[in-house]
């Protein structure tokens, strides 16, 4: 169950780090096609390991 539990905890800090970095990258001055560029990046790497993270988990059995 612990380990379970550090993967649900992972996902959850996952999530927020997620929200954080859109809002501080959305709130920095940019050109506005780089910063849209940086964003998307890094929406599509946080995404998969969300993605992974779940597979984890599920094959876990929570």
């Amino acid at each position: 169950m612990s380990k379970g539990l550090k993967y649900v905890l992972s996902f959850v800090f996952g999530f927020f780090a997620l929200v954080y970095y859109g809002i501080k990258l959305g709130n920095t001055p940019k050109e506005y096609t780089a910063q849209r560029e940086e964003y998307k990046s890094f929406m599509l790497v946080a995404g998969i390991g969300m993605v992974f993270n779940l597979i984890l988990t599920s094959m876990i059995g929570i």
